[in-house]
This record gives C-alpha cells, sequence and structure tokens, in this order.
C-alpha cells in the first residue's frame, strides 16, 4: 500500500511538472507577441528574446549558473521585501537547480510522450472544430476534413512558418563578384554543417536570357545590376521558376560565388540558393537617397541623414568601401512601410 502511495505521489509530482514546463512554455508564446509589440524596434525584440534564450540555456546547461541565477533574483527579490518590512527569502538558487534536475530528468525519460501530447492537444482542438461546424449543419460537401484542417492549419501558422529561411552573410553589388572574391571565399572551406557556405545577397537585379538545362530541371541566366553585369548564374533545381523571371521585374539573388572552369577557362559564377522579388519601391528610395545625396547636406532629412551614417558615409563624400542599402536598419524601415525620403 506503501510502495502505489509513494507511486501515486510520484506520478502527480511528475505530471505538475510536466503541466509547469507545458504551460511556460505557452505562456510565453502567448505573452511574445504583446510583450514585443511594446519595444520600438526589430533590434530591441531580439536582443529582449536573445537575453531570455541565454538565460534558459545558462539554467539548463550549467547548475551553478541556475543556483547562480536563482540566488540573484532572491536577493533582488529580498530587498524588495525589506522595503515593505518582510521577511527575505532564500534557497531559491537550490530550488532552480532541483527544478532543473527534474525537468532535464522529465524530457529524457518523458519525451515521446511530451511529444504525443502535444500531437494530441493540436488534434483534439481540430477535433473539436470539425464537430463544431457538424453540430452547427455545416456538411462534408460544404467544407470536409481536409479543408477544415487547412482552416485550422492556417489559423496556427504564421506566414514565416510557411518558408525556408535564408540566412545571408553579405549583401554585395555586381562590381564585388569577382575572380578574385570566389577564390578567397573558397579558402574558408571545407564547408559542412558546423562551417556553412557563405550565401551573398546582390540586390535589385535583372535576369537576361534566362533559360533552362539538365531537361527544364535547372535555371541558367547572366545577373545584371544597374547595368552591370554580374556573371552567370546557375539555379539547380529551380527550373520551373523560369516564366517567372522572364516577367518584367526585379529580383534579390542570395548566391554563393564559385569558381567555373570551362574550356581552359576560369570565370566567377553564381550558384543560386533563393530568388526574392525586390521590394516594393527599392529603386524609387534609392533614388530619392541619391538624389539627397548629390545635393548635399544641408538637403538631407533625419531618415537620409541616418541611413548615411549606418552606411559610414560622410558629407566629405568619402565613402570607402561602398555599402548596400539594405545593410543599413533604418533603409530596411523605410522598405517596411515608411515614408520616402525627400529633399527638405
Amino acid at each position: 500500500m506503501e510502495t502505489l502511495y509513494f507511486d501515486l505521489l510520484q506520478f502527480v509530482y511528475h505530471l505538475a511538472l510536466a503541466i509547469l514546463v507545458a504551460g511556460a512554455l505557452v505562456l510565453g508564446a502567448a505573452a511574445a507577441p504583446a510583450i514585443f509589440a511594446s519595444v520600438r524596434s526589430r533590434g530591441e525584440a531580439g536582443a529582449m528574446f536573445g537575453a531570455v534564450l541565454a538565460l534558459i540555456y545558462g539554467c539548463f546547461h550549467s547548475a551553478g549558473f541556475a543556483r547562480r541565477l536563482g540566488d540573484f533574483i532572491a536577493s533582488v527579490a529580498s530587498a524588495g521585501l525589506r522595503l515593505a518590512r518582510r521577511d527575505p527569502v532564500a534557497g531559491w538558487g537550490d530550488q532552480l537547480v532541483h527544478f532543473r534536475t527534474e525537468a532535464l530528468g522529465l524530457v529524457r525519460k518523458r519525451w515521446h510522450w511530451l511529444t504525443l501530447g502535444t500531437l494530441v492537444g493540436h488534434l483534439s482542438v481540430y477535433l473539436v472544430l470539425v464537430v463544431t461546424l457538424r453540430a452547427f449543419g455545416v456538411g462534408s460537401d460544404e467544407v470536409s476534413l481536409a479543408e477544415a484542417f487547412a482552416a485550422y492549419a492556417d489559423a496556427h501558422l504564421a506566414p514565416e512558418d510557411l518558408h525556408e529561411l535564408t540566412l545571408v552573410d553579405a549583401v554585395v553589388s555586381a562590381a564585388d563578384l569577382t575572380l578574385e572574391l570566389a577564390q578567397e571565399l573558397e579558402r574558408l572551406a571545407p564547408f559542412g554543417l558546423g562551417n556553412p557556405d557563405v550565401t551573398l545577397l546582390v540586390p535589385a537585379t535583372q535576369p537576361v536570357t534566362p533559360s533552362t538545362v539538365g531537361e527544364g530541371k535547372h535555371l541558367r541566366f547572366r545577373v545584371r545590376q544597374h547595368g552591370r553585369d554580374a556573371g552567370t548564374a546557375i539555379a539547380f533545381g529551380q527550373g520551373g521558376q523560369l516564366d517567372r523571371l522572364r516577367a518584367e521585374g526585379l529580383f534579390d539573388v542570395a548566391c554563393r560565388l564559385k569558381e567555373n572552369h570551362w574550356n581552359g577557362t576560369v570565370s566567377p559564377q553564381l550558384v543560386v540558393r533563393r530568388i526574392f522579388d525586390t521590394p516594393e519601391g527599392y529603386e524609387e528610395q534609392r533614388a530619392a537617397l541619391a538624389e539627397l545625396w548629390r545635393t548635399g547636406e544641408k538637403s538631407w532629412t533625419a531618415e537620409a541623414r541616418r541611413i548615411f551614417e549606418e552606411l559610414g558615409l560622410d558629407s566629405d563624400g568619402d565613402r570607402g568601401r561602398r555599402r548596400q542599402l539594405l545593410e543599413s536598419e533604418s533603409f530596411r524601415a523605410l522598405l517596411e512601410g515608411a515614408a520616402w525620403p525627400e529633399a527638405a
């Protein structure tokens, strides 16, 4: 009987711990949008989110860090309690270490059940949706199970969840895509999971004479930016985008710069990863900023001045390395809907 009682208490304890961990994740997911909405920029939101992740990682990575964090929080709480003439708290470091040990043990031993519980939770909500539809007289001929599932997924998935994330290491111009740069980047090899290949972004380009190769599986075209030829590009597995590239418009090309050996010659070649539509208004904003730069510092708006400073430009015309507009956070904010800069 005592053994059964102990097992029951242990089950209740681990169930409560699982609910606590899952509840923290759900609460964080629900509260994060509201918290981040109060910050002034994506940079601040990223810094806040990164700090939280760093604290969580530190707690689960090191028992010593968890103890120090718990003791620090206890000291801050005790200072507030002393002002209210209450007794200070102690032992929070040991309690956080104990929670860490129990949480890691729970995930290590019960990860499959936690995963199954998450799947069951989503499936239950989906079934409630289907039952509700049927209860209100919406038959399968009007809304099928697949359509109901699509509606459920659409309500829970953000647009960015449906697209592959492409990390860009640098924004470059057509003039930067030289054989010397390709050879310099190749010195960073070997590339792999721990050392990914360098991805470059060439903004506002025009695809010239696009065509398919390899029985229509791959794309080949020349890249031109503001009238300057950037070389040949090959996009493996993207032959289906031929009509898209033949239409009028500008594209931002995410690529890797490689050496192309052909018939005894060596030339730079862009191995394309992704092709993005250039944001609407990019060229207009670029032209407006160029005009402000030419007319001189007295005509600069606050937005233009901030962009020029972020790009390392000064009024003396000493540009140094010519940086790309997308490297400016303020310029990217303009692309997201702010007013375009105009001459004063």
